[in-house]
């Protein structure tokens, strides 16, 4: 075997790893609907979630300009006009 290939499939090999595990991660999930109750909760649930780690990423955020001294407001958002 020509070892210059050796690399090329080595990558196409943890490639089908990361593939293979996203696939069977995104298998065990449950499939959910609108109409059921059990799924509208956990569709609620999913945004509380979501809502809960932004809440938390902005705390982070705010936290390490402050630490740090950089102001949040640092880039320029003003409008132009």
């Amino acid at each position: 075997m020509d070892t210059s290939m050796a690399p090329l499939i080595l990558v196409a090999l943890v490639a089908g790893m990361a593939g293979t595990w996203m696939e069977l991660r995104n298998s065990l999930k449950p499939q959910t609907c609108d109409q059921c109750p059990h799924c509208r909760a956990i569709l609620v649930q999913q945004r509380q979630q979501a809502a809960a780690e932004e809440r938390r990423q902005r705390a982070l955020s705010s936290w390490y300009a402050r630490r740090h001294g950089v102001d949040d407001g640092e880039d320029d958002d003003r409008t132009i006009g």
